[in-house]
């Protein structure tokens, strides 16, 4: 009988989990591209133990950098059933150099449905990863946008408090900066309305995949179920032969 050689890798070092995201506190980030006179309110409010610009912020980013950790063990969890798969890949190829005959082809073919398995998994985690980094990517484009929106506000605010010819101009011009104020915050508006049109459908394409690798699961159970009573059923037809 020959000897079996296998390259196996252990998935153990790919498995590292993440316990922050890449970006980290992305509110913190964006605090001071938001312009000193609202960066000062938000100083003076938060001596009182209210966050201005997070209460901004805080219904659009929601708990960002958790989210952007969610994401990265998404992918980890992806490479490590790669790993898994690419193994019982080499168990399948493998086996008939040690085992022949009805039962090895049986054999075979199971390792190389389970390889399948774990391949199809490996693929629906690295796309759950992606679908939740592209909602973090859009969720982070609209909050940078309205952080400069807040900025080009607080550098009329500025203009107009700088003296009393600025109050003057805004009278004469019957509150021009005033309507450019509303018009900017209405444009913070609209972006983030656009993320109502973004997150959703990478939602349902994320809880699709949950479903699929549900389903995965209960398929991989089945199999199992099926495999351990038959082997039961051999182990019963071995005792009774023997004794």
């Amino acid at each position: 009988m020959s000897t079996l050689t296998l390259d196996l890798v252990d998935p153990g070092p790919v498995l590292v989990p993440n316990t922050s995201g890449t970006d980290g506190p992305l509110i913190d980030q964006l605090r001071d591209q938001c312009g000193f006179v609202i960066q000062g309110i938000d100083w003076v409010c938060r001596q009182f133990g209210f966050d201005l610009i997070g209460a901004i912020f805080d219904p659009i980013a929601g708990d960002y950098d958790a989210v952007d950790a969610m994401a990265s063990n998404w992918a980890v969890l992806g490479q490590g059933l790669g790993v898994v798969q690419a193994n019982m890949a080499s168990m399948a190829r493998a086996l008939p150099e040690v085992w022949g005959g009805e039962a090895a082809t049986a054999a075979q073919g199971r390792i190389a449905e389970f390889s399948e398995g774990f391949a199809v998994q490996s693929e629906g985690t690295a796309l759950i990863a992606a679908a939740m980094q592209d909602m973090l990517v859009a969720t982070k484009a609209v909050m940078e946008l309205v952080a400069e929106l807040l900025s080009l506000v607080d550098e009329i605010v500025l203009k107009v408090a700088a003296s009393v010819l600025g109050w003057a101009k805004e009278i004469a011009t019957g509150g021009a900066s005033c309507r450019r104020v509303i018009s900017l915050v209405n444009r913070a508006i609209d972006a983030i309305r656009t993320l109502e049109h973004i997150i959703p459908p990478l939602l349902q394409a994320c809880a699709t995949m949950g479903k699929l690798m549900k389903a995965l699961r209960v398929t991989f159970q089945i199999a199992s179920a099926g495999t351990s009573y038959h082997n039961g059923d051999r182990v019963d037809d071995l005792a009774d032969a023997a004794y």
